[in-house]
């Protein structure tokens, strides 16, 4: 049965743009979640920079799958949603598998868990990662890693890489062209992740061979597709047990590849050579955090300066002009349904933020407002995003978009600013926002904190007639209007009885 997906604002354009990697909204809409059996709310969510403000709203139910960090998704040009894998199989938008990529990525990991996918598919950190074909983005790659678990001794690794590739036909439908296996030896799993060549046209990617200082790299794109492997020994063996990497990412200046290892609480600091692929000067930064908390996440700042990384409850933000180290927060809390929310791995937003994942099952976004700047400055905001269903621990993996650091700063972002407002209140600030507005079938009214005492919204239609009243118990909530007829309509946000908000609501088809 094909799932429900709620329709989408625009078309997915059939003509690929010439246009420079720069220019194209590969990372626009992120999808969000898994299946835990609700028969209310979607599924999953949609984490949306296409409008002038960030949007995070249900977007599809769908039948036992999941999106978390062990997988990848993929915009077109025009930042709508087309591809996404959980390493089990390739999902066009509509969450409908792509003919003949069942059975994506063989082997224990696929056996163990791509039969019951309602948790992500497999379990893990970047496993895979989708890269464009620059110039064309009707041809669309995917790097995928195995998952092997040989003994107890040795326990899980990768054994292979494969390429496979998607094209999207004149029509819309996506061909499977081929699936090709660039390299069969024994590496350490996860953290796949892919930057920009130095001539614009192609991708980098490398892996870390298992227990070793041995690091494979390829080019992927351009005339040839692939080159490589080229293999170059350097730094420190990354031992598996002892340094338990959790997330890789390039610097969006193209200049450094960092890890975060879990185990030993330091970062793995290399230089990179985006012409020829290369490492040099390895670096470790240690004595990060204290005590016996383990790293989660890593992401540079958009201007290269700073690497933040995470414990589980505290974010770290460190400045490579001096390799000095800040304690930037800590946060430790429990959801509704009394679940932990920490954080976990971090990402890249176009709209120049930093998402933090919360590195559980739960429903918490943390964001870093102005990554750029030095220390509490740099504004970081604690579950300053919900969403109405649950996260599949992480965000799915997307490669360095954020080349020379471009990020549109002017897509605004609905929620109070902890650090900038100290804690206080501003005149005339919003009780709550409304989202998606156009809407088509569902949005969510999402309170600043928790909800006020007897919230009620009321809709009225453009002659003020009344359309729609209900409760809002609780801080998110999905109101269903795919029944009212399009139009302009007005809402009242009442608390007690009391006029606290009102505005305007546009319903399209």
């Amino acid at each position: 049965m094909k799932p429900f997906v709620l329709k989408r604002l625009l078309l997915i354009s059939a003509v690929a743009l010439p246009l420079s990697v720069h220019a194209q909204l590969y990372d626009y809409q992120w999808p969000l979640g898994y299946d835990p059996h609700s028969t209310t709310i979607p599924d999953i969510s949609l984490l949306d920079f296409t409008g002038d403000t960030v949007a995070l709203y249900p977007y599809a139910f769908v039948n036992d799958l999941g999106f978390g960090a062990s997988g990848s998704f993929i915009c077109d040009g025009e930042g709508q949603l087309q591809l996404l894998t959980n390493n089990c199989a390739i999902y066009d938008f509509d969450f409908v598998m792509v003919p003949g990529t069942d059975s994506l990525t063989p082997g224990w990991g696929y056996n163990y868990y791509c039969d019951n996918q309602s948790y992500g598919g497999y379990p893990g950190k970047q496993h895979t990662v989708f890269v464009p074909q620059v110039g064309n983005d009707s041809i669309i790659y995917l790097l995928h890693k195995d998952q092997t678990y040989l003994n107890p001794t040795v326990g899980i690794l990768s054994t292979k890489l494969y390429l496979s590739t998607i094209v999207r036909q004149a029509g819309g439908a996506f061909l499977f062209k081929e699936k090709r296996l660039l390299t069969d030896s024994l590496f350490n799993y996860g953290h796949l992740t892919a930057c920009i060549h130095a001539d614009g046209d192609k991708w980098w990617t490398n892996m870390v061979g298992f227990n070793s200082n041995e690091f494979h790299y390829f080019l992927i794109g351009g005339q040839d597709t692939v080159q490589g492997p080229f293999v170059q020994e350097i730094g420190e063996p990354m031992i598996d047990d002892e340094v338990g990497i959790v997330q890789a990412a390039y610097s969006p200046d193209a200049t450094m590849l960092a890890y975060a290892s879990q185990t030993d609480n330091k970062v793995l600091l290399y230089s990179f050579n985006n012409e020829t692929g290369e490492l040099s000067n390895p670096q470790v930064i240690s004595d990060i955090a204290s005590g016996d908390a383990v790293f989660w996440g890593l992401a540079f700042s958009f201007d290269s300066r700073f690497i933040y990384t995470n414990t589980q409850n505290d974010l770290y933000q460190i400045d490579l002009t001096d390799n000095s180290i800040e304690h930037i927060a800590h946060h430790e809390s429990f959801d509704e349904d009394n679940w932990p929310v920490g954080m976990g791995n971090m990402t890249l937003g176009p709209d120049c933020r930093i998402y933090i994942s919360p590195g559980s099952t739960t429903y918490y976004l943390h964001v870093i407002h102005r990554p750029n700047e030095k220390g509490a400055a740099c504004g970081f905001e604690a579950r300053a995003l919900r969403s109405p269903g649950l996260l599949a621990i992480d965000v799915p993996n997307l490669p360095m978009y954020r080349f020379g650091g471009a990020c549109d700063s002017t897509i605004h972002f609905p929620y109070k600013d902890t650090v900038s407002l100290a804690g206080g209140a501003v005149a005339g600030a919003r009780v709550a926002t409304l989202f998606p507005n156009p809407v088509r079938d569902y949005f969510t009214v999402a309170f600043e904190g928790q909800a006020p005492p007897h919230a009620t919204l009321h809709l009225y239609d453009g002659l003020g007639r009344p359309c729609f009243e209900g409760k809002l118990p609780a801080s998110n909530n999905v109101i269903e209007v795919g029944g009212l007829p399009p139009g302009l309509y007005f809402y009242v946000l009442k608390s007690g009885g009391e006029r606290v908000q009102e505005g305007r609501l546009v319903k399209v088809e």
